[in-house]
């Protein structure tokens, strides 16, 4: 599945795990990446390749792409995007709070200045780049300005669960018609389990699978919870946090989480609808020169097909219907 909570049999997949294998030779985070296999997988490790994984087959690893990441941090996702698509935006409070200066200084300051240093592999500097910016306002770019975002456990760290929501909207609203968004954050494994920062099933459909009308989920979840050794051999927080073994389910004596990772992509009869609303009808015209340019780097995902499908639906349930003759209606 695309959408789901830490899928350790991913681990068993040959393309995943190239994939794993090479995003590896991007990253100074060697112990996110030591582990081949069960039971030492590590579930930041299986985020990142999920969300890389999900992007390749939803056609948007393409050298004409742009994408913003939201909370980024140093990601090794950031590098390897930039060598293989045309712009990478990578935003998080780079310099601000803990995240700067202690664990694991997700939101180093240095990075801004010298990425190089956070990457083993040369880096291609004139496709990052890296912004001092809040996740919840994105006001420095408009609508439609990327061709997918992501944010990976970032969210949760936002203040609270309407702001994680507001960064949700965001990222929406940045991203164009046949794009994808990409989200990762805490999943709490108990319904009456509940946290200041992390999601529950109940409050994940409500503040993030449900934040923005501008967006649906490509496939459903698989909410199915990691097998029953990861739930018993849990990492004890904090003090067990540098722990290489089944990193994967976390248990701070009062609740337990793992991951949620889900792809997003626009409701195209929504977004139709408000166009047609807008009156931009020329533009959604089949054929049109407009059309074609808003859909020729599409054509290679999903969203071009569901838009097309979606439109031509809009367009039977919309058009006039025929009147019957006279006589028939006498008859």
């Amino acid at each position: 599945p695309l959408s789901s909570l830490t899928n350790v049999a991913a681990y068993q997949d040959p393309e995943w795990f190239a994939l794993y294998e090479d995003l590896a030779s991007y990253s100074h985070d060697v112990h996110i990446f030591r582990g081949k296999s069960d039971p030492d997988i590590y579930r930041k490790g299986w985020e990142w390749v999920q969300t890389l994984y999900g992007l390749q087959h939803l056609g948007m690893i393409h050298p004409d792409h742009r994408a913003i990441g939201v909370g980024a941090g140093r990601e090794c996702v950031i590098f390897w995007l930039g060598d293989r698509i045309r712009q990478v935006v990578a935003t998080d409070l780079y310099g601000s709070g803990d995240w700067a200066t202690s664990g694991g200084r997700e939101a180093d300051a240095a990075v801004v200045e010298n990425p190089q240093k956070f990457c083993p592999r040369p880096i291609r500097p004139e496709a990052i780049e890296f912004k001092v910016m809040d996740g919840t306002n994105l006001g420095a770019y408009p609508e439609a300005t990327f061709d997918f975002s992501w944010s990976l456990s970032s969210i949760e760290h936002f203040g609270s669960h309407e702001r994680a929501a507001d960064a949700v909207r965001e990222m929406a609203r940045v991203v164009r018609p046949g794009g994808v968004v990409v989200v990762a954050t805490e999943y709490l494994l108990l319904e009456d389990q509940h946290h200041p920062e992390f999601f529950n099933q109940s409050e994940m459909e409500r503040y993030v699978i449900e934040a923005s009308p501008l967006l649906e989920l490509i496939e459903p979840v698989d909410w199915s919870l990691p097998p029953t050794d990861y739930l018993i051999d849990s990492v004890v927080y904090p003090s067990g946090i540098d722990r290489a073994r089944r990193h994967v389910v976390l248990n701070d004596g009062t609740v337990q989480w793992t991951s949620f990772l889900a792809f997003f992509g626009p409701d195209p009869a929504l977004v139709l609808c408000l166009w047609r609303a807008l009156g931009l009808n020329d533009f959604l015209a089949p054929g049109s020169p407009s059309t074609r340019r808003a859909w020729s780097r599409s054509g290679r995902s999903f969203g071009s097909v569901r838009w097309h499908r979606e439109q031509h639906r809009l367009e039977a349930a919309t058009s006039p219907q025929p009147q019957p003759s006279a006589a028939v209606k006498a008859h």
